[in-house]
């Protein structure tokens, strides 16, 4: 069944004006480049949330170690400094994560000017390297929200053997300031642009423009819920799409691809974002 799927994405007998003139329109560009960004986007935004439940858990706070999500973490509080060692197992969202992401805070998360820099060490996802140079500002307050700016740069994914995502992000992360059943229920929500090329070589730009939501504990819901992705693909003129997510109501690993003919229910598993 899936077979058969990956064959009609790649080449789709598109009909126009008349029954005489046929466009046969390869949908490969578009497929690879929603993949990537789909596999881009996680590492950052994973990240963000892991750090956001790690200064919002009681146990970490008071004993200074815990288990979640996949790692073992660690709070070092004259540093203030917080490790994530990914043990290699399987988290909620069923990525087989590796390695360790290190993030060292100038100060509190929740004060206006905060700097958080992440470090990435021999850090992989489903056994693909990660690397970048992310950095997050707190910008603070705005009404009921903490707002946190994200800027990742020289960001790497060696997707396979010959295969490499290269890609930066600008991101715009919001966190209910005192939300009032806790954050075992709460989501942050994000916009921003990604940019860069895929692992085919083709030169994309995205952006968010429905905010996507990520719950801060995995419990409520592992995946991204709500918004959307659009992007183009800048050297296939015609290739562009939308990556949609499903809403908060529902709790799976499904994502919609939409090249602009028809929509596709795709899933946010290595053997899926493979092309």
């Amino acid at each position: 069944m899936r077979s058969a799927g990956f064959l009609c994405l790649l080449t789709i007998l598109v009909i126009t004006g008349s029954c005489r003139k046929n466009e046969s329109r390869n949908l490969a560009p578009a497929l690879n480049v929603a993949d990537d960004i789909v596999l881009a986007q996680r590492p950052v935004t994973n990240t963000f949330r892991m750090l956001a439940r790690a200064v919002n858990d009681p146990e970490l706070q008071q004993t200074h170690h815990t288990f979640f999500d996949g790692a073992s973490v660690t709070f070092d509080p004259t540093q203030n400094h917080y490790s994530f060692f990914f043990m290699g197992i399987f988290s909620p969202d069923s990525v087989f994560r590796h390695g360790r992401i290190e993030a060292y805070l100038s100060g509190d998360l929740d004060s206006a000017g905060t700097a958080v820099r992440f470090l990435f060490n021999a850090y992989k996802e489903d056994g693909m390297p990660v690397n970048g140079d992310d950095s997050l500002t707190s910008t603070g307050p705005s009404g009921t929200d903490l707002v946190f700016s994200n800027t990742f740069e020289n960001g790497v994914i060696i997707k396979d053997t010959v295969g490499t995502i290269t890609f930066s992000a600008e991101l715009e992360y919001r966190l209910p300031a005192n939300p009032s059943g806790g954050y075992e229920l709460s989501v942050i929500t994000v916009t921003g642009t990604i940019s860069g090329t895929s692992s085919k070589g083709f030169v994309f730009s995205s952006d968010i423009p429905v905010p996507c939501a990520y719950p801060v504990y995995s419990s409520y819901c592992p995946w991204i819920r709500e918004g959307s992705i659009r992007f183009a693909v800048t050297d296939s003129p015609g290739d562009a799409g939308t990556i949609a997510f499903p809403p908060l109501t529902s709790c799976n690993d499904s994502v919609y691809f939409d090249f602009g003919v028809t929509t596709y229910r795709w899933r946010m598993k290595s053997t899926y974002l493979s092309h």
